[in-house]
């Protein structure tokens, strides 16, 4: 754990290249801006040109060090595929080695179960079928950074505590059957049935997606790891931040209410810069790779990151259709990871 943690704590990063989804506002435009503040070169993500627009304007604003060919566009729309496919051909026509991918983009959820004309979960396919393709199409990138003497790659999906909090220990997942990428619950937890009233996003259906992100990028660690490929892949949650999205999070007052403890995204950026920067990170890497920790680097045990089968189950669903879609719209099949 490393509570006293904060930015100026980060290494130089200079001739590094990072990727971070989401990073027109919120979370993502600070961690975008602290890490250009370092010297790395970073790949955002926004849906339009004017958003892009302002992000930039506004990272040159707070830090008037930053160059403006440190920050490059990349239009990126996660609830579709072949935007996210797009942007890994836009992305390697000018990269061919990545060293940090951020995949922390995302949606508020809603108050009722949203899917696709495919079937999907909104969120699912914006946590965790756009990254999980965005990482495969990126991935050929970051091993070749790895390939390097004394690299230090890492891949890091942002993560939420609702995925731990609505899941009590013992909750019978069902990622080994598809109908988890539809959103589909074997259960309501008992928590979430005495508190749902206060809540105007379904919590275990958002919190279903942010956890098959977080599987996998364990899954992914232990896939790399028996290739020998030294990459560190992390699983941070921000804590309690207040950003556009978690302001629909509560009805009524309660909303006000949490947003008086909630830190701002100013400083809700900290964990996704520790598991992307931090000496900690580095120096004791069983600690931390394929783990998901809170705030600042407190690895907190999330039991079903434990069960091969559940994880197992997650990627081969999710290969499958993925790969399905990918096929039918004619586009590129996923590499070998």
């Amino acid at each position: 754990m490393a509570a006293s943690w904060s930015p100026d704590k980060m290494p130089n990063l200079n001739g590094k290249v990072a990727v971070i989804t989401g990073a027109s506002s919120g979370i993502g435009l600070h961690t975008a801006k602290n890490l250009a503040s370092k010297g790395a070169k970073v790949y955002f993500t926004a849906r339009t040109e004017k958003k892009a627009k302002e992000t930039v304007d506004f990272i040159l604003a707070q830090d008037p060090t930053i160059r403006p060919e440190q920050l490059i566009w990349v239009e990126l729309e996660l609830a579709s595929l072949e935007s996210v496919v797009k942007a890994v051909e836009e992305i390697k026509k000018v990269e061919d080695r990545i060293h940090i991918l951020i995949n922390n983009g995302g949606t508020g959820g809603g108050a009722k179960l949203q899917q696709t004309k495919e079937g999907w979960e909104f969120g699912m396919v914006v946590f965790h079928i756009a990254h999980f393709t965005l990482t495969n199409g990126l991935l050929p990138l970051l091993k070749k950074a790895a390939s390097e003497p004394g690299s230090d790659v890492r891949i890091i999906t942002v993560a939420s505590s609702a995925s731990r909090i609505f899941f009590p220990p013992g909750y019978q997942f069902n990622f080994t059957s598809p109908e988890f990428l539809g959103g589909q619950l074997p259960s309501e937890s008992l928590l979430w049935r005495l508190t749902k009233r206060v809540f105007s996003v379904d919590m275990m259906i958002y919190g279903m997606a942010k956890l098959a992100a977080t599987m996998f990028i364990t899954e992914l660690q232990k896939r790399l790891d028996e290739q020998g490929v030294p990459i560190l892949c992390l699983n941070p949650d921000p804590g309690a931040v207040k950003t556009n999205n978690s302001d629909k999070t509560f009805t009524g007052l309660m909303n006000s209410a949490i947003g008086m403890v909630q830190k701002g995204p100013e400083k809700g950026c900290y964990n996704s810069l520790f598991a992307a920067t931090a000496a900690e990170v580095t120096h004791s890497p069983e600690v931390y790779k394929g783990k998901y920790f809170e705030p600042i680097g407190k690895v907190v045990q999330l039991p079903v990151l434990d069960d091969e089968g559940q994880l197992k189950g997650m990627w081969e669903h999710t290969s499958t259709a993925t790969n399905k879609y990918l096929a039918e719209h004619g586009l590129p099949q996923l590499l070998d990871w």
